[in-house]
């Protein structure tokens, strides 16, 4: 782990260019401290891109061994596995075996790495997801001979997939039910990560149309599929979050259709400054990278690089550093004894006054707590007895209202408002028909309506609010 004060790079391939960012960790907040884009690098002369590198690293004092580079996803095979806990203690060899399932020959074969990157519970059974990230020696080889000439010792080769999900993870202690999307845009592909109670449970690949337009429709398919691979019965996605280039513009095309969704950088807790704000979007991977230098060994690792190419870290490089810190410790313990024992005397005085008052504190604290049961069982009462769905009734309505054709294969409820999916002849046919509802209001279109190639019907997708009478 990098101690404090220390700076750290990301490197991301993203096809034809570099994309660099540097977080400094302080000492109870990470800040980003540089980001810069190396276009077409693989044209450039040797030492005009040894001098590009040398200089960010140089200006925003960046140590080598703390540099971290990231393939991209569409050269990387990702899969997200799962094993019963019993698996956990020979993991190693399980992989070994899994490996093997995808190696052509030993001449061709792959550089592998896993990590656990959760722990669940299925049914009564203890289960741990298992991040497996392969990538050929033929394609790994040949960046790391690109960046040999660099000198750049890296401290672990990672997949753009494990650097996003770290940094969407940052800081998030408690999370809903309900699984999160992330899409990654490239200059020809989308990545896709689905996470689910902070576990990445889906990773895909999908190609980015040539017009570079990604409609609403292609959002709702990917995160179906996903759904589906992985195995997850969610009725609703909590979050989608864009990054990557031009993430910010395919957002934008997306508000009016998918008006929740939002940037995976505006996410994170870092302290970043108002010039860099623009660029946040597309450096998402290589900051998720850095972020990696910081985290402690007992968080999750995943590092692509051949043993035998890792850094060695001399055991006794950090004798001196300790020495001098218990100097220091002696010297501060000598310094600052005297005001200590005062202080303590007075803390202990301050004690036997607080338990003096500890019965009548006591007390209160009772008193307030009935109130609190009282006040929420109060509240109880009047939603048992005040509060009523009118969903059935709906639902009912729907039935009488609708024509013979339709088929509606989703329909949910949240917060007062109904999402209905389906197929039908005519969609145009059930606004009118929704306007004289007597408990759906407002209807409107969340997409537009397009026409399913199988059944040749129309496929719609509403939204409208959920009215109900309250008490009288």
């Amino acid at each position: 782990m990098i101690t404090t004060w220390t700076s750290a790079a990301g490197i991301e391939i993203r096809g034809d260019h570099l994309l660099l960012a540097c977080l400094r960790k302080g000492v109870q907040s990470i800040s980003v401290t540089g980001i810069k884009r190396i276009a077409d690098f693989r044209h450039l002369p040797i030492l005009e891109l040894k001098r590009q590198v040398s200089a960010f690293f140089k200006e925003k004092k960046v140590h080598r061994e703390h540099v971290i580079l990231g393939l991209p996803r569409e050269q990387v095979l990702v899969r997200l596995l799962t094993f019963p806990m019993e698996v956990k203690s020979n993991l190693g060899q399980v992989m070994k075996f899994q490996v093997e399932n995808y190696e052509p020959s030993e001449e061709n074969g792959f550089y592998y790495d896993f990590s656990i990157v959760g722990e669940s519970v299925e049914a009564g059974n203890a289960k741990i997801s298992v991040m497996l990230a392969l990538v050929r020696k033929s394609v790994l080889d040949d960046y790391l001979l690109c960046f040999k000439e660099l000198q750049i010792p890296f401290r672990s080769v990672q997949v753009s997939t494990f650097a996003l999900w770290k940094l969407w993870s940052q800081g998030r202690d408690r999370l809903k039910d309900t699984p999160y999307f992330l899409y990654d845009f490239g200059e020809k592909t989308v990545e896709v990560i689905g996470l689910h109670k902070k576990q990445p449970v889906y990773s895909g690949v999908v190609p980015l149309p040539e017009n570079r337009v990604f409609p609403a429709s292609d959002v709702l398919d990917t995160m179906e599929h996903g759904l589906s691979a992985a195995r997850q019965m969610a009725e609703s996605v909590e979050g989608v979050l864009f990054s990557g280039s031009a993430a910010e513009e395919f957002r934008r095309g997306l508000a009016a259709d998918l008006p929740d969704v939002g940037l995976l950088t505006t996410q994170i807790r870092y302290r970043t400054p108002i010039s860099m704000a623009a660029e946040l979007p597309e450096m998402a991977v290589p900051l998720g990278l850095a972020l990696d230098a910081f985290q402690g060994k007992s968080m999750p690792s995943l590092n692509l690089l051949p043993e035998e190419l890792r850094p060695r870290k001399n055991p006794y490089a950090m004798v001196p550093t300790y020495v001098l810190l218990a100097a220091l410790l002696v010297l501060g313990i000598g310094y600052f004894g005297r005001q200590w024992v005062q202080e303590y005397i007075y803390v202990q005085e301050l004690d036997r006054e607080i338990a003096a008052l500890r019965p009548q504190v006591d007390e209160v604290e009772a008193l307030r707590k009935q109130n609190q049961q009282l006040e929420e069982k109060i509240k109880d009462l009047e939603t048992m007895f005040c509060a009523k769905d009118h969903l059935l009734e709906a639902m009912l309505e729907m039935t009488n209202m609708f024509p013979d054709d339709i088929y509606l294969n989703f329909l949910n409820t949240r917060e007062g408002e109904v999402l209905i999916q389906g197929f039908t002849q005519s969609a145009s046919q059930l606004m009118p028909l929704l306007s004289k509802s007597n408990y759906l209001k407002s209807p409107e279109h969340q997409a537009p309506i397009t026409r399913d190639p199988i059944s040749n019907k129309e496929r719609f997708f509403i939204k409208a609010r959920l009215e109900g009478k309250g008490c009288n």
